[in-house]
């Protein structure tokens, strides 16, 4: 009796020294702002103690998934950009647990997000006027921000940021004009203009495409090869203008520049990085650097258009026909009639393109669905031949459909005469050899046709069945090909004109 009290106690001193190990570890997880953990260690105790350090542990759980809602909600709120809910949540945690970091730095997010501080931005100079020689300034940058950056400075100039200032270096001009340009300096939200100022003259009067034609003609290519590769990128609608101006001074310093007009999107504006008209060598003849100028502008806008070509039985509907041409669905037609299997939607890319007034035009295959897969099978259960159909292109199917009609219909319609016959032989056996030889004829075909109706309908679902997975590996490897090199029908990429 002594060593069963004696075990009884170590027990129950154990439970409890265990009970209090994950309290204090359910305590951590929850300062740690884990209450996941909390909450699975706070349980733990629940369910194993009672009385006093049951109460314990059941508020404890009780404010460990009071929290995780919370924290969840919040989290939600926050994905959703609703910032207020999201901040009250967060502030009720930390209201219940001021030790959670992460609610801490949800909090701030919040804070930074639904007050954000206001950025200023003062220079110390907005306006230069530079000599003829060129020149360097220094301007002062007085901001709250963490940083500032300098934007649009034009090719002629350059600029070293530091700190607190920055430098402008402006080259020497030789232009019979005045170079009148500007950059900007952002910081935040807040942006400054600086207008810039600088005059020579020096006459100007060759074009450059007549002396440097070899490099002319590889600048204009890389302007197309630009536009091509934006359109690429960006489908759907769009447009862009902007000029190149090619120029060189008479000691052969490259002032040429690129100028954006105007755009639909911000993003074109990197496609034409690869256009570098600052690296073109100068015009030089016998050693004398030419003076020239040529400006070329570009109007650019395209619409990419989603075409679909819905195929049922070798009959083609083609959706969105208005946006395109009768040559385009041309190609459409005389692509899909070429094809092994022409049932399923084919979906196209069709690109018209206007550069300058010109116009060109795409029309690309991107993917192609279809429903001639095995499980057609279920439109031969329930009549045979249809699932044929569905699985060639509607070329076979009738001929069993026809077969399976006929000879279910004259095998229950021999049924039925063999049946009344029969009834009819038994109402006076001794007079009624006619109508016994009628019945035993009658029943021999109905045995017989259907039989080759059951046949018909066995062969049928069993051969849909097959064929339409023969049909999936096929489409299979067709689908992959298209996500890998999708099929041009019709293609009129932007080629290099003398746009004058």
């Amino acid at each position: 009796m002594k060593r069963i009290a004696i075990l009884l106690f170590t027990f129950i001193s154990a439970l409890s020294a265990n009970c209090q190990t994950n309290l204090l570890d359910g305590d951590r997880c929850f300062d740690n702002g884990d209450y996941t953990c909390a909450v699975t260690k706070y349980n733990e105790i629940f369910k194993l103690t009672s009385g006093k350090d049951k109460q314990i542990a059941e508020i404890r759980l009780s404010r460990a998934k009071w929290c995780a809602n919370h924290i969840k909600a919040a989290n939600q709120a926050f994905t959703k950009n609703d910032y207020k809910t999201s901040k009250e949540n967060y502030q009720s945690v930390l209201d219940t647990n001021p030790n959670d970091s992460y609610a801490k730095e949800q909090l701030v997010k919040c804070n930074n997000i639904l007050n954000p501080p206001a950025t200023t931005l003062t220079l110390s100079k907005e306006n230069f006027s530079f000599p003829s020689s060129g020149g360097s300034e220094s301007i002062s940058v007085n901001t709250n921000a963490d940083s500032y950056s300098i934007n649009m400075l034009p090719t002629w100039c350059s600029a070293q940021k530091y700190a607190e200032h920055f430098v402008v270096t402006c080259n020497a001009n030789s232009g019979r004009t005045i170079r009148t340009d500007y950059f900007s300096v952002t910081a935040g939200d807040k942006t400054v203009r600086i207008n810039l100022m600088q005059s020579i003259n020096i006459g100007i009067e060759q074009r450059y495409s007549e002396i440097n034609l070899h490099d002319y003609n590889g600048f204009i290519n890389i302007n197309f090869d630009a536009m091509n590769a934006l359109i690429k990128n960006y489908r759907g609608k769009g447009e862009i203008r902007y000029s190149t101006l090619i120029q060189f001074d008479q000691q052969g310093i490259n002032l040429s520049d690129i100028k954006i007009h105007s755009t639909s999107n911000n993003k074109y504006n990197t496609f034409l990085s690869s256009i570098k008209p600052y690296e073109l060598p100068p015009s030089k003849i016998s050693n004398i650097y030419i003076p020239t100028k040529e400006t070329v502008t570009y109007n650019l806008s395209w619409e990419t258009s989603i075409i679909k070509a819905v195929v049922k039985f070798r009959n083609i509907r083609v959706r969105n026909l208005q946006k395109i041409d009768s040559n385009q669905n041309s190609y459409i037609a005389t692509y899909i009639s070429h094809q092994n299997f022409k049932s399923g939607i084919y979906t196209f890319n069709s690109t018209k393109k206007i550069l300058n007034d010109k116009s060109f035009s795409d029309l690309v295959l991107i993917s192609f669905t279809n429903n001639s897969g095995p499980m057609n099978f279920l439109y031969s259960v329930l009549i045979p031949g249809l699932g044929t159909r569905k699985v060639t292109d509607g070329v076979k199917g009738k001929g069993r459909m026809a077969l399976f009609l006929l000879s279910a219909g004259i095998s229950a319609g021999s049924r039925i005469y063999s049946l009344n016959q029969q009834n009819e032989y038994l109402k006076d056996p001794a007079k009624g050899s006619t109508f016994y030889s009628n019945s035993d004829i009658a029943n021999k075909v109905f045995i017989v046709s259907g039989g080759i109706a059951a046949s018909v309908y066995l062969y049928d679902i069993f051969y849909v069945f097959g064929r339409g997975i023969k049909n999936l590996r096929e489409n299979k490897s067709f689908k992959q090909g298209l996500s890998v090199r999708p099929v041009i029908l019709d293609e009129s990429p932007l080629k290099p004109e003398n746009y004058e």
